[in-house]
């Protein structure tokens, strides 16, 4: 078994700043017409509740650990990597020059990334 250092002040600040580039796409989303416009702003107001709901996910661990850099101890090989893997996808950038079917790709590995980081940050 393997041990695993994460920052969570890191993981925070790249969730915020996910969350920051959907705040600059929200005004003009890529969608041709008004009503895809508009339903494209209803997807981007879901998809940044739900990352601030991970970033508080985030910060209350930090609390309850009381220290931003933790160490999660007892992992496979495999759960390392998958961490890894889900540490580096809170890194993809969102940009205004995605379809908007990228920017959901994107969007689904940044949360599903999230997931994974807050799982293994609950058991350190």
């Amino acid at each position: 078994m393997s041990e695993l250092n994460m920052d969570l002040d890191a993981e925070i600040n790249k969730l915020q700043t996910r969350c920051d580039e959907l705040n600059e796409l929200y005004p003009n989303p890529p969608g041709p017409t008004a009503d895809e416009k508009t339903d494209q702003r209803s997807k981007i107001t879901f998809w940044m509740t739900q990352i601030n709901l991970k970033v508080t996910a985030l910060q209350g661990i930090k609390a309850n650990k009381a220290a931003a850099q933790i160490t999660v101890r007892g992992l496979t090989p495999a759960e390392i990597d998958s961490a890894d893997q889900a540490m580096a996808a809170l890194n993809k950038v969102i940009q205004k020059a995605q379809t908007f079917n990228e920017i959901l790709t994107t969007v689904t590995a940044i949360l599903n990334g999230a997931n994974t980081v807050i799982s293994a940050a609950r058991r350190a």
